[in-house]
């Protein structure tokens, strides 16, 4: 746990997070805070007009945070994030985007792709990532020859500096979980971890270029678990 009072207290943790669903006055005395998502979804949808500065987004369809990288800036471990179609970016929400910025994954964190914008999904089973395309692309400058689902079909179709990766897992994050999205336009590889398991499904890795182009680097790995289903890479 986040706060190992919590099973000492008798509070409730829906989510595995570590983190109490709710919090009394004495779970605060006691140095707690109430879990902002205590059903363990943070949902994003690049079409989404919640504000994170100044609003609470991410507990469902109709305040789902624009960005993927605010999604996970407040996520916890255990945690799912369901992207909507469309396409999400690293380092999105900055200015100054540069070829170091990627999505970085907590332990047993889940990122699901493939449901649709319409805001109907309620269930996992409800994504469909051959019809509705959750794209996370590296293409930081958005230069880049794209379709018009701002995917990066080809490597040559890269225009300039984009991410060297998409996602990693942060430091001795134990596994992570991707499934059903559609990686493409990074420079060096899709998916880079190191001292972490990996499960990616019903996925599609394209465009990747660089010397050391790759759709996975695994690095360190030792003990940990790799699970790759139904992913398809073209170039």
């Amino acid at each position: 746990d986040a706060y190992p009072l919590i099973s000492l207290n008798g509070l409730t943790d829906t989510d595995s997070d570590g983190i109490p669903d709710l919090c009394d006055q004495n779970c605060l005395d006691l140095g707690m805070l109430q879990d902002v998502y205590p059903l363990g979804i943070i949902y994003v949808n690049d079409d989404s007009i919640c504000d994170n500065k100044t609003e609470s987004c991410g507990h469902s369809w109709g305040n789902a945070f624009t960005f993927l990288a605010d999604a996970l800036a407040v996520s916890n471990a255990n945690e799912s994030i369901w992207l909507a179609q469309g396409a999400y970016f690293p380092g999105e929400t900055n200015f100054d985007s540069t070829e170091l910025d990627y999505f970085e994954l907590k332990n047993n964190q889940k990122l699901i792709g493939g449901f649709s914008d319409d805001g109907l999904a309620t269930m996992v089973e409800d994504a469909n990532p051959q019809l509705y395309i959750s794209v996370i692309s590296g293409d930081i400058g958005h230069d880049d020859d794209m379709d018009a689902l701002q995917r990066t079909k080809k490597y040559d179709d890269i225009a300039s500096s984009n991410s060297y990766t998409l996602i990693s897992a942060s430091d001795y994050a134990g596994h992570i979980f991707i499934e059903g999205v559609t990686l493409t336009g990074s420079t060096s590889s899709a998916i880079a971890i190191s001292v972490s398991g990996l499960t990616i499904k019903n996925s599609v890795v394209m465009g990747v270029s660089g010397e050391n182009g790759s759709a996975i680097n695994i690095q360190n790995n030792l003990n940990c678990d790799v699970l790759i289903e139904n992913v398809v890479g073209l170039h």
